[in-house]
């Protein structure tokens, strides 16, 4: 469902991680500052100080401790610039959801596409959204599905091979 969800919000094709493949230290740090507004406010965020933070952009630095840490926050970062304001709200109050995959609805387990556009309450997705724009595929991969359970309890879903949100 993780991937799934990935390719929705994002609008590629490609995987997660492709988003973060080439990607070097001082590429990541340079995407954390641009939506932290600052090397101050990016090194608080990541829990470092300044000096590190700079060595971390200007690339003296190739492989630091906090790589996971800076990599997570330019994930969410690269994200959050490309998601306009007007597509995350959108997002947020849409309830027309399409799932396609393995799913079982009444003990009947088969490959089909279910809309869900009248079976979720609005703001449905905003947990969904959240946790995709903290960098979190895992997160909006189990959001989706709680969001699909909330709204169709006796509708279980396995493996996903569509997802269609906001669709019209």
């Amino acid at each position: 469902m993780s991937e799934a969800v990935y390719r929705a919000l994002s609008g590629r094709q490609s995987g997660p991680g492709a988003e973060m493949k080439g990607l070097g230290v001082s590429d990541m740090a340079r995407a954390v500052r641009a939506d932290a507004g600052s090397q101050k406010a990016a090194a608080a965020q990541l829990g470092v100080n300044v000096a590190t933070f700079r060595r971390w952009e200007s690339g003296r630095v190739k492989a630091p401790k906090g790589l996971g840490t800076l990599a997570q926050a330019a994930r969410a970062a690269m994200r959050r610039a490309r998601m306009s304001p007007g597509k995350e709200k959108r997002l947020r109050g849409t309830p027309n959801v399409a799932v396609g995959g393995e799913i079982t609805v009444s003990r009947d387990t088969r490959n089909r596409t279910v809309q869900l556009g009248g079976d979720m309450p609005r703001g449905t997705l905003g947990p969904v959204v959240d946790a995709y724009l903290r960098g979190d595929d895992v997160a909006a991969g189990a959001a989706m599905h709680a969001a699909i359970a909330t709204a169709i309890p006796s509708m279980s879903v396995g493996d996903v091979s569509s997802l269609r949100l906001g669709g019209r």
